[in-house]
């Protein structure tokens, strides 16, 4: 008939309704528009139940590891310690600057450690977690944790003989001959003296001091090295080697943000939700047309009425439902044997 043909060419499919005395046609689009405000509250639930859920069972915590540290011991915000069932070990930590030296980035490469061995292995930037067994570990922050990775030494005998470059970690001794060794006794970031004794100030490198242990085996004697030159303490040009620091390599932390948050899913789950009933309930409309021949008792003349109705949007709704009207009429126009006289269309639309 005229209005399934019209329906069809406007992209509906129309079914036909039928009864024992008349029938009609129905066709609708995007009925799924009528739950969206539904998947909306939905959403709202599972966003609410995630957050109870990490708030009953969540936690959250600090990190810090030294390059070639393995711990398992994250500090908690309540002052608490929480102990892993792995272990996570930094094997190097660095940042990334700008032209301008402003820091452009911080990263670090992790390892979680399980049985004695690497299972798992990413180097993690900001906002790139390492996750693992429920638990991530974020990158937060990067710096000298005040100690020596380095010291790059060029060491020459006293009484002449070749130069020699050699580098120390803390607490390291090594051989410069057969009698004499160094020890890199200890370091000071920030250093100062008071009655004939060195210090540390504080953690940050702002006045640097390393202390060197020479000894003579020979002799029995040993000598304090120290760099920068302190009168009254330092032995520098008494030792059997003159000692002269070229490079100082700090060591640097890595500081991770550590989370448990079972309720993430419910959370995640929510907002996408959510987005899918917002672009329901703003960019897709429920639109219904009906279509039913009625016959007027008091002439025996047949009308067509059409109806419609569309849950938002009424502007657009209204051309959509005036080219439907048009295409019905074109399509009775087309029908054998029928004058424009008994083409009548009584439209109805909301």
């Amino acid at each position: 008939m005229a209005a399934e043909r019209a329906l069809h060419s406007l992209g509906y499919k129309p079914e036909r309704v039928v009864h024992e005395d008349h029938f009609s046609i129905f066709a609708e689009r995007s009925r799924i528009s009528e739950i969206a405000v539904y998947i909306v509250h939905a959403s709202l639930l599972l966003i609410f139940l995630g957050t109870v859920v990490d708030g009953l069972w969540g936690w959250r915590g600090t990190l810090n590891l030294n390059e070639g540290e393995t711990s398992n011991i994250v500090e908690l915000r309540d002052g608490t310690a929480r102990t892993l069932p792995f272990a996570i070990r930094c094997d190097a930590a660095g940042q990334e600057n700008y032209k301008d030296g402003t820091p452009k980035k911080w990263w670090s490469k992790l390892a979680v450690v399980e049985g004695g061995r690497d299972v798992q292995k990413k180097e993690i930037v900001v906002n790139d977690p390492l996750f693992y067994s429920g638990v991530r570990f974020y990158q937060s922050s990067y710096g000298p944790n005040g100690k020596v990775d380095r010291l790059m030494l060029v060491a020459t005998p006293s009484k002449g003989g070749e130069k020699r470059e050699l580098g120390l970690a803390e607490n390291e001794t090594i051989p410069l001959d057969a009698d004499t060794t160094v020890r890199f006794n200890e370091f000071f970031p920030d250093y100062a003296v008071q009655d004939g004794h060195v210090y540390r100030k504080s953690n940050d490198l702002e006045n640097p001091a390393a202390h060197l242990v020479v000894t003579s085996k020979s002799s029995g004697k040993e000598f304090d090295v120290w760099f920068p030159e302190i009168e009254g303490i330092a032995d520098n040009s008494k030792a059997p080697y003159l000692l002269e620091a070229t490079d100082l390599k700090m060591g640097h932390f890595t500081g991770l943000q550590v989370s448990h948050e079972p309720g993430q899913w419910g959370v995640w789950a929510g907002v996408v939700l959510m987005v899918v009933g917002l672009a329901f309930v703003f960019y897709v409309v429920h639109v219904r047309f009906w279509v039913a021949p009625v016959r007027d008792p008091k002439t025996g003349k047949h009308s067509l009425w059409i109806g419609g109705s569309a849950n938002r949007n009424r502007d657009a709704f209204e051309q959509r439902f005036n080219d439907l009207v048009t295409l019905v009429e074109e399509e009775l126009k087309t029908i054998p044997g029928t004058s424009p006289s008994k083409k009548v269309a009584v439209v109805a639309g909301d």
